[in-house]
Order: structure tokens, then sequence, then C-alpha cells
């Protein structure tokens, strides 16, 4: 510690001693997470130069000049991540490189807060860790089980981890430390469901890597790439090829993401990429655990690139799909390095020939039904009683039912996402925070209990966070796991309408008798010992 000190000692006792709390927090909680050859004097000095590099930019009068350039928040401090979980029992946020001036504005915004609701309060504390997108044991079991991905980011030091969301994840963060300088954290409110034990943090802002990038090849990207493109991929997949595994790259139009699944111990999700000229789509399948992550980073509309997938069925159909491998990457799309192939073209450089599809097998072309669904807008909605697919963007007002996965968007229309799984478990959907939703169905008056316009997500459905909120509101996580609301409404595979008179008996009876006459945990408990509700229905 002398060592890294002395070369700050001129600067003040006040840095001298905010610099020896850097060192020891450097030496506790982030040089055992390090995968590299890293002395403490050498990362704190990492550390330092990335403060330094946020503190040039910031013109919050707290800053402090001293020798060399060098700015230091001296009211700050370095907090652990079991430290942050254990003591902060309330929202709060930290914006490193903003002023005063600057924090004012976004905390008031342009819209009137519902329901009172306060913004964020501000604290004066530093996060450091390794961002990464595996753990060593899974929430909600005791058994350490290998570093394993669930499709979800968190932020790792010593003494353990704690999820994050971000709006959208640069690959190039995963597997390095970062420091984080505008991020809220959101502790669990009421009712936690199995595997929650804690909070989580929303990033605001792209976090800064405290260690120097160590490889290149990733930014510059392949220099020439062979392709298929959509309207030359599909008869892949109508008709097969005789080499089983062969890979191939292909790109276009992201035009549906699904949310993340986990049936059966299985974790995936799938998108579709649609021609440029077209119609046509490919069906792509990401179940590689390494891979999961992707899901962070893509975007409806934006065009990609996907490397090295190759042609499998889905298990018990016919139905033939683009697999994601182990050594897949994507990028976005760039005419400059791409070299569109024909068919005869990659048949010749692969080796392959195509088989003709069994008599019982249609072509894909034939199921595009399967893929595209014709949106509807608003209006159309407004005139029809009919399930219409849309998308809409809108920010969430109020809670409905946590448990039940129902949201209310904009004061004037529902959200309903029991149907589709969050392995995330909501996090992120608070009062407050904008959301996009994509391919969801509408429903009008299916509830007099309930916003006369709900908006039903599907597995085929997305539903984006495009705006963290500023409000000091608390997380109410939506999981499937031990929900009697979701156990129920799969036993019986309810539509909407009866979902939702199923939630309105379950909240009357809650109401009348709870806390007065039973707990509300018994008369929900779910599962072999069911409770009161479970008892009823069964």
């Amino acid at each position: 510690m002398e060592e890294f000190v002395a070369e700050f000692e001129e600067l003040g006792g006040a840095t001298v001693k905010w610099l020896k709390n850097l060192y020891r927090f450097t030496e506790e909680s982030l040089l055992p997470v390090v995968h590299s050859e890293i002395t403490c004097k050498e990362l704190s000095t990492c550390l330092v130069k990335c403060l330094r590099r946020i503190c040039l930019n910031c013109i919050d009068p707290c800053c402090q000049q001293g020798k060399h350039e060098l700015s230091l928040l001296l009211n700050y401090r370095f907090v652990s991540l079991c430290e942050l979980q254990s003591q902060q029992k309330s929202p709060c946020c930290s914006h490193l490189a903003w002023s005063a001036s600057q924090f004012e504005e976004w905390s008031q915004g342009k819209e009137s807060f519902p329901d009172g609701h306060k913004p964020l309060s501000r604290t004066d504390l530093l996060l450091c860790g390794y961002l990464t997108d595996k753990i060593c044991n899974i929430p909600g079991t005791s058994e350490i089980t290998g570093e394993q991905s669930d499709g979800n980011l968190y932020l790792q030091d010593k003494n353990g981890f704690i999820p994050c969301e971000i709006l959208k994840l640069d690959p190039q963060w995963l597997g390095h430390l970062v420091l984080f300088s505008s991020w809220s954290y959101i502790p669990v409110k009421d009712w936690r469901p199995h595997g929650i034990e804690t909070g989580y943090l929303e990033i605001m802002e792209a976090p800064c890597l405290v260690l120097p990038k160590q490889s290149v090849d990733k930014l510059m990207g392949p220099s020439s790439l062979n392709v298929l493109l959509p309207d030359t991929a599909i008869h892949l997949l109508n008709k097969g090829v005789h080499r089983q595994r062969v890979k191939l790259n292909i790109a276009g139009e992201l035009c549906r993401l699904s949310s993340v699944l986990s049936i059966r111990g299985k974790t995936f999700f799938f998108f579709f990429l649609s021609s440029f000229t077209s119609d046509t789509c490919l069906p792509v399948v990401i179940k590689v655990p390494d891979k999961l992550m992707w899901h962070q980073c893509l975007e409806v509309s934006k065009q990609y690139i996907i490397t090295k997938v190759f042609i499998s069925s889905l298990q018990g159909t016919d139905y033939k799909v683009f697999v994601v491998s182990s050594s897949s990457d994507f990028y976005n799309y760039n005419e400059g390095i791409v070299k569109e192939q024909t068919l005869a073209e990659f048949m010749q450089a692969t080796n392959t020939s195509l088989v003709p599809p069994a008599p019982n097998e249609g072509s894909f072309q034939k199921r595009q039904s399967m893929s595209q669904s014709p949106q509807s807008t608003m209006e159309e909605v407004l005139e029809s009683k009919e399930s219409k697919i849309i998308s809409y963007h809108g920010v969430i007002s109020k809670v409905l039912n946590c448990r039940a996965g129902l949201y209310e968007l904009d004061g004037r229309f529902g959200l309903c996402v029991a149907y589709q799984q969050l392995v995330n478990y909501g996090r992120g959907l608070r009062p407050g925070a904008q959301v996009e939703v994509f391919d969801a169905h509408v429903h009008v008056k299916v509830s007099d209990h309930l916003p006369h316009i709900m908006l039903c997500c599907c597995l085929r459905s997305t539903l984006q966070i495009t705006r963290f909120s500023r409000l000091s509101t608390e997380y109410h996580p939506f999981s499937p796991s031990c929900n009697i609301y979701i156990h129920l409404l799969f036993k019986y595979n309810l539509d909407l309408p009866s979902y939702l008179w199923l939630v309105h008996v379950i909240d009357t009876f809650v109401q009348r008798f709870c806390p007065c006459y039973t707990s509300q945990q018994h008369m929900l408990k779910c599962g072999t010992n069911a409770g009161i509700i479970g008892t009823l229905f069964n």
C-alpha cells in the first residue's frame, strides 16, 4: 500500500486517506475475482485511472483537481456487494459524473409522479466488480453446480454476486472488471418467490472497463464473410442437406425475438431473420449456455450476420430450424464484409447436396404463418373486439398484481405477462419504467375489474425495457415457480378472460379473509401442501 500511496502524497491528507481505502477495497473485494496475474498496486492504479477518465468529463464541483490532473470524488466511497445488499433497504441511485443540477433535472423529469411516488434518492457509493453471465450456483438451490449461464447478468466480487439489468449489453463488457458510473439499486419488496433473496442493479450508463483490453480482434470483426441470405437459406430448411451439422453463415433483419425460456431444465430463446426483399423468414434457436447473453444484445428491426449455424429439427417434429453453435458469433450487417453466396456456391464449397423432403413434410415457406403475424394499430383494435397482434411503447404506471403478472400501462391499458416466462423475475418492471412490447395479443373488454384493453404477451412476444424508472418504487418479483396463479393457469389451460376472472376471484378471497382469518401466505400456498385457494380449485 505504501508504494501505491507514495505516488500521491503531495495531493494532501484527505486524498491519501481516500486512496488507502481504495487500495483496501481492491485487495479485499476485487483482486480475488480478477482472472489475470496482476498485483494489488497495479489494479489499484488501473482503478484510479478509470476514475480519472470519468472525472475528466465531470462538471460536478465536488470533483477535486489535483496534481497530474488527477480528479477524485472524495465524497464517494467504494462499497462491496454484500454491504450494499445487507444495509441498503430502500431504492437508491448513484451518478458519479452528474452535477447536482443534472441529477435534479433527471429526477424531476417531464412527467408527473404517479400515485405520489418520489424520485430515487442519490447516494455517494461506488460499485466495481466482475461482469459475468455465469454464476457458481443457480439462485434457489444450495448446491454448487459449477459455472452456469441462466440468461441473466451478474456483478461479482469476492463476497458474492448481484443481478444486473442493462438496457443494451455490449458483449465485450462480459468477463471484465467494470466500474459503474450510473446505477440504481432496487431491493426486494415484501413477497419473495423461491430464488429471490436480494435486490438487483439497474445500469443506466455504459460501464467503464477498469483493465485495458487484451485483444482487439473482436473490435475489428471479420474482413470478409460468405453469407446466405434468407431467400437462399430457406431452401436448406425445405429440403435439408445430406451432411449433418454442416455450418454456414446467415444474415437478415431481426423481425421477432422471443423471451428467454426455461422448459424441462433447458434454457433457450429463438428469433427470426427476415429477408431484405421479401417476406421470407429464417427461424434461429439459441440453446448454447454461453450464447444466451445474446438476448441482452440483439434488437428487433436491426440487421445482423449470424455465423457458424447448423440445421436441426425441433425435438419430436419435422420442423427444421437454424441452431446457433458454440463457435457462432454475431455482427451488425455490413455490406462491405458480406459476400453473398448462391445455393450452388454453398453446395460446392461444403461438398453437400440437397435432400428432398419426406412426403409428409411440408415446405417451410408454407408454414410462414408460424413466424409472421399481421400487425394492427391501436385504432384498429379499438374498432374491433377480436384479438389482434400489436406492438406498443408506453410507461408502466402501476403494478396491478405482481404474482399474477399484471401491470398497467400509461394509466389506460393492462399488460399481462403470465403466459410468458420471465427468467429475470420481472426485474425492471417498476412504475415509471418505459417498456416496448412486440407482438402482443390485444383483447378488448375481457374483464370488468381491470383495464378494458389488455395487452397479453405469449411465448413469441418480446417485452423490452427502454428506460429504467427514476422513481423510488419497490421491486415486486414475478416468478411462475410456486405461484398459485400460474399453477392454475396452466393446469386448466385458461384463456385470458378465464384467467382474469380467476385472478379476481383469488383477490376477492384474499381481501375478505386475510389477515383476519388466515395469512395470505397460507391462502396462496402452492405445491404438495396446497393452501386454501389450491384446495378449493382442485
